[in-house]
């Protein structure tokens, strides 16, 4: 996984990124043709909870879902009952739900073109970062994903496509 947070999504339409992604030198040529099954999405924060620490959690757990017809109210869901659960649970200092930029997550570049990485399908992206990998193994953890009787048919609709822990290797942060 490679995660870039910007101010904004927009920040990943403009010219001077995408200028950088449409001349690939020979070695991200190189690097780019060992990609298989890439998707390449650009989300905006819709809501999150938690404060960025100073050091990164060593454990990142991602959940790419959409809900179809109940979108609207699986996120407020997510909003009104999920987050509140879920940053209460010891080990999670971070959570945040993003929406899919269906306009920037569409536009191709020469780098792209090489490893054939679309946008993926899923409306929703939520991180969590853990100080464990064995945090979503805790009841705490199964009780943040129940909903209250107005959101339980509409959490039967929910289609989680990718869950994905990922033990976090490095951070590179911008210089400013």
């Amino acid at each position: 996984m490679i995660c870039y947070e910007t101010s904004d999504a927009s920040d990943l339409g403009g010219k001077g990124y995408h200028q950088s992604l449409n001349e690939p030198d020979a070695h991200t040529r190189e690097a780019l043709s060992h990609y298989r099954n890439s998707v390449r999405t650009i989300y905006r924060l819709l809501q999150g909870a938690g404060e960025k620490l100073p050091t990164d959690s060593p454990f990142y757990l991602t959940l790419r879902f959409d809900a179809g017809l109940e979108n609207e109210t699986v996120e407020k869901w997510f909003v009104e009952q999920h987050l509140p659960k879920v940053i209460n649970i010891p080990g999670v200092p971070r959570v945040r739900l993003y929406a899919i930029d269906e306009a920037v997550s569409r536009i191709m570049t020469e780098e792209r073109k090489l490893y054939s990485a679309g946008p993926g399908k899923q409306r929703f992206l939520a991180t969590y970062e853990l100080a464990s990998r064995d945090i979503p193994k805790f009841s705490s953890w199964q009780e943040a994903f129940t909903g209250s009787r107005g959101y339980q048919q509409a959490l039967k609709g929910m289609r989680l496509d990718h869950r994905d822990l990922f033990a976090l290797e490095f951070t590179i942060y911008s210089p400013a």
